[in-house]
């Protein structure tokens, strides 16, 4: 992790250790000049964490922490945009990985899953501000789909994609937005934004050839495969994607899990389930083996990408849960 994101993680207790007044009164110069860079810059830090367990219990603290400047300071945009990539973050890498099992069984009201929508839930309300403040209310965004060029051509009049703070706002918005809408596929209410999450995804992953390390293509492979054909979706044109993304990103683990649960699962494919298990079979060992610190031993080439690492533990654990259901999920 950077110095700037290891600053990020000291912030708390060098706050507390102040007193009231000094505190109050710093706090609030911190999350103006120092803090708002420094932890949108800290994302990156867990970004590349591969302890899932850590990402599990690290979040929470971050997520406080981020709030509380933004309370401070409701107006930063920086900020902002860093709790809207935290609490969808919260969401996917923490309660939608151990709501899995429930889901792909289709048990009934997983509570990891209600806990999921809650921090998408937030994600959403701090994504749909930070686009009112930079011009976008959600009026417009509901009526740009009747325009021409839809969602991304009224992001590209008013936002700028070559902006971090812009584009990971609106990425991590779609991603919590979608997220949401595939679970509640049952309410009107909900699919009336699906068009509007895949617009945003449209305008974040337009030009970019990997980013995320290959959020886009995992999305458009989940759209695809996951939604209904009358709802505008396409799984064998998701199957392709999905392999597409999988050659694309070869490091990235999480297109393969997602491979499994978008459209092996729901399509009863054994054949995809076999060939994507002995393929993570084999990236779970590399992993483990990473784990445990051996002289002279060199890094494995999948393992070389820093910025991969919260993707690759979150895949390893989806994985497990796979394994462990497999019995009931291909039978």
């Amino acid at each position: 992790m950077g110095t700037r994101a290891s600053a990020a993680l000291l912030l708390p207790g060098l706050l507390a250790l102040l007193p009231p007044a000094a505190g109050c009164s710093l706090f609030r110069g911190a999350a103006g000049g120092l803090a708002s860079g420094l932890l949108q810059d800290a994302g990156l830090g867990f970004q590349r964490e591969r302890d899932w367990d850590l990402l599990r219990e690290a979040l929470p603290g971050t997520l406080g922490l981020l709030e509380g400047l933004h309370a401070a300071r409701p107006r930063d945009a920086r900020l902002r945009s860093a709790l809207v990539k935290a609490h969808a973050a919260h969401g996917f890498v923490v309660w939608e990985t151990l709501a899995l099992g429930d889901v792909l069984r289709e048990r009934p009201s997983p509570p990891a899953l209600a806990r999921a929508l809650r921090a998408y839930a937030r994600a959403v309300e701090h994504g749909l501000a930070f686009l009112a403040d930079r011009g976008v209310p959600r009026e417009d965004l509901l009526a740009s789909m009747r325009g021409r060029g839809g969602v991304p051509a009224l992001l590209g009049e008013r936002l700028d994609r070559g902006d971090r703070t812009d584009r990971e706002a609106v990425l991590y918005l779609a991603q919590a937005m979608g997220g949401t809408v595939r679970h509640r596929r049952g309410s009107p209410a909900h699919l009336a934004w699906l068009p509007v999450a895949k617009g945003l995804f449209d305008w974040a992953c337009a030009g970019e050839a990997d980013p995320e390390g290959g959020i886009c293509d995992i999305f458009y492979g989940s759209y695809e495969a996951g939604i209904p054909r009358m709802l505008g979706g396409n799984p064998e044109k998701g199957r392709r994607i999905f392999e597409r993304a999988i050659r694309r990103h070869p490091r990235n683990w999480l297109a393969r899990t997602a491979f499994v649960e978008h459209y092996a699962v729901p399509m009863g494919d054994r054949g995809v389930w076999e060939e994507q298990k002995a393929a993570l079979e084999k990236a779970v060992r590399l992993f483990e083996e990473d784990r445990v610190w051996r002289p002279g031993r060199e890094r494995d080439e999948a393992l070389r990408d820093p910025d991969l690492g919260a993707f690759q533990a979150v895949a390893v654990e989806r994985f497990r849960t796979m394994r462990r259901h497999e019995r009931e999920l291909f039978r």
